[in-house]
């Protein structure tokens, strides 16, 4: 009896731990508008009910997502390397990418609201993140949040959300927030023809003086040995810069295809191709971007970066990210150069054999003293050979194998794609 109830404590023990990792291994179909991830009780059900309604119906009515999460504190979560959740950024983004709402679309904005840390953060997606200011929306919801009036700040929040938006789909150009691109193209940084290999936009503060001057020492240093560029580049917001078109920046992958291809390349490679990596930080969204070119598209493998850095940024360790980027850029581009090796060996064997040919060939044209018969009965003496009885024996069989062709190791994550200046580029974001 003891050994039963022993067992199913530790069952439930279990399946209460599971219970408390996020994100969840399968997507959550069609998830509510509104969701109280710990059942903390934060609004009333009635409150609940019409809250989702209001949600629902702006969302659907303007093809635009505009949601609420409300918890106690994040640390009640594991990310997906198990560890407590630090990043309110990190959290609602994973929490987003795990949960689908009815009809899913592509822009959105969700309410963050920590009770713990009295803490509200707005992720901002797609169009989201061209009309909506969420430093201004979180101010005007801070007060109601503070004394606890809950479902007063979530429903202006929605209520803004939905002017913003409204407003927005009407006149895109008018209701773009003010100040995108007010730092001016990307082509008109101070740079000029330097290339640089770290560089911190906007100030954002994530390394300290010393920290870069180290990080910059050792990005010049590998890169020069490995003949490879290593960039790093921190920013407040990609939306500050406009592209070579005058557009302010949305797109985290031409962000940094971009500043790689006019700012962050050296004549490297085999060939003297540009040839390179170049990782990105945004700390408005909390998002980072990998880039890749020249032998950078093969050598480099997204996923493995990725897992190489991210339990790094998990723990706002920004500073042991950019030297992990760095280690992984040298172990894995070492790894594929050295992969090339035995194909050298190949073709020099297959070389070899040829010119080996070449020469029995011209060996064998000198033998002329001997010469084949024509037929079998020409080597038989007459009248030697008195067959007297035959039959069938199977002695062996013979079987031939054939290789079979696997593809070879190859880097990408987001696929390979063009830049805005005719290069080949692959990476992806995280």
């Amino acid at each position: 009896m003891f050994i039963k109830r022993f067992a199913a404590f530790a069952l439930l023990a279990i399946m209460l731990c599971a219970a408390l990792v996020l994100p969840s291994a399968a997507l959550v179909e069609n998830s509510p508008r509104y969701d109280d991830v710990e059942n903390v009780g934060f609004i009333t059900a009635e409150q609940e009910e019409a809250l989702n309604a209001k949600l629902d119906g702006i969302s659907e009515k303007y093809s635009f997502d505009v949601a609420v999460v409300a918890v106690d504190n994040i640390m009640d979560f594991n990310d997906s390397f198990g560890e407590p959740y630090k990043n309110y950024g990190t959290y609602l983004a994973d929490y987003y990418g795990e949960h689908v709402y009815p009809n899913d679309y592509a822009d959105a904005a969700i309410l963050l609201y920590e009770r713990d840390g009295k803490y509200k953060y707005i992720l901002t997606v797609g169009d989201g993140n061209k009309c909506v200011d969420a430093a201004a929306l979180e101010e005007k919801i801070a007060s109601y949040l503070e004394n606890g009036d809950y479902y007063s700040a979530f429903c202006l929040f929605a209520d803004e959300c939905e002017s913003i938006v409204s407003a927005y789909r009407e006149n895109p150009q008018e209701h773009t927030l003010g100040g995108a691109g007010a730092r001016g193209t990307i082509k008109e940084l101070p740079y000029g023809d330097k290339k640089v290999r770290f560089v911190d936009l906007g100030d954002t503060g994530v390394l300290t003086a010393q920290q870069q001057s180290d990080l910059m020492a050792r990005l010049d240093a590998k890169s020069e040995e490995l003949q490879f560029d290593i960039v790093v580049v921190t920013i407040d917001n990609i939306r500050e810069y406009t592209d070579t078109n005058g557009q302010p920046y949305t797109s985290y992958a031409e962000f940094a295809d971009d500043f790689y291809d006019y700012y962050g390349n050296s004549m490297y490679g085999y060939g003297k191709k540009y040839s390179g990596a170049l990782i990105m930080y945004e700390k408005e969204k909390n998002y980072r971007y990998i880039s890749t070119c020249g032998e950078g598209e093969t050598a480099i493998d997204f996923e493995t970066a990725k897992d190489d850095v991210i339990g790094y940024f998990n723990r706002d360790d920004f500073n042991g990210a950019f030297n992990a980027f760095i280690d992984t850029c040298e172990k894995q581009v070492l790894a594929a150069r050295s992969f090339h090796l035995p194909k050298k060996l190949i073709i020099s064997l297959v070389i070899a054999l040829i010119i080996a040919l070449i020469v029995v060939s011209s060996m064998k044209k000198k033998l002329t003293s001997v010469k084949f018969a024509d037929s079998a009965n020409d080597y038989v003496r007459p009248g030697s050979l008195n067959l007297t009885e035959s039959r069938d024996t199977f002695l062996y069989s013979s079987v031939t194998r054939t290789v079979r062709e696997t593809e070879s190791r190859s880097g990408g994550g987001g696929g390979s794609h063009t830049s805005s200046s005719g290069r080949s580029h692959g990476g992806g974001g995280f």
